[in-house]
Order: structure tokens, then C-alpha cells, then sequence
């Protein structure tokens, strides 16, 4: 299983799953594995979290078809020939490309206008 890079407590997920969260408190930064579905939890159908500004980074894990799970961060894959296809939040899944840095592989930021249905939630690579 991999990681994504760490986003900040203003920015959140855009599906529901398990998540890495750390949170700084009296000097001391806790680390844990929590549960989105809106909100932080404990657990999945658990106890909301009484702190709801966690920082966070998502988890990978390649399904049965090939898809990977993506919760935002760099470009996971080099433009090295290899056609990458991906799905958006809205489950529109364009042709693979053999350039995948030409999409937006950040996470929603409604600051910048970016909509959550256009959120890249998962690729993978054409063999």
C-alpha cells in the first residue's frame, strides 16, 4: 500500500474511506488512521472526531482491474509511453493517455474554482 502527500486540514477528501491523519496538540503531533465519510471518525459507523482539523493523506491500493484509489497529490506515474487512464468523480473515464501530467491530479480546492465532480478518484496504467 502507498500514500499520497499530506494535505492540509482546509482541504478534504472527496470519497469516504481510510485515512492517515496527524494532528499537532501542546507541541506533540499524534498520528493516526481515521475514517472520512464528511466528517472524522474514529472508525467507519463510529464516534465523530472532536478535532475536525486533521491533516491527512490518502492510501492507495490497486483494485482487481487495475484501478488504483487517488486522493490527490503529485502525478503518481511518469509520461514514459505507458497509456494511463483515469476516473473522475463524476465516473466519466476518458481514453488512457500517454501523458498523464497533463491532468490535474491535485485535490478539489473550491478556492480556485476546481469542482469536486472533475476530482481525479482513481487510475490505472494500460499494459
Amino acid at each position: 500500500m502507498s500514500v499520497t502527500e499530506w494535505y492540509p486540514p482546509e482541504s478534504k477528501p472527496i470519497r469516504a474511506g481510510w485515512y492517515d491523519a496527524a494532528n499537532f496538540d501542546a507541541g506533540w503531533i499524534y498520528e493516526s488512521r481515521v475514517w472520512w465519510d464528511g466528517r472524522w471518525f474514529d472508525k467507519q459507523d463510529g464516534e465523530p472526531l472532536g478535532n475536525q482539523n486533521q491533516t491527512w493523506r490518502g492510501l492507495t491500493e490497486q483494485s482487481a482491474d487495475g484501478w488504483i484509489p487517488w486522493s490527490g497529490g503529485e502525478c503518481p506515474v511518469n509520461d514514459d509511453g505507458a497509456p494511463v487512464q483515469v476516473r473522475f468523480a463524476n465516473g466519466t473515464e476518458p481514453k488512457p493517455d500517454n501523458f498523464p501530467s497533463m491532468w490535474d491530479w491535485r485535490a478539489p480546492d473550491a478556492k480556485y474554482g476546481r469542482s469536486d465532480s472533475w476530482a481525479i478518484v482513481a487510475y490505472r496504467v494500460i499494459a
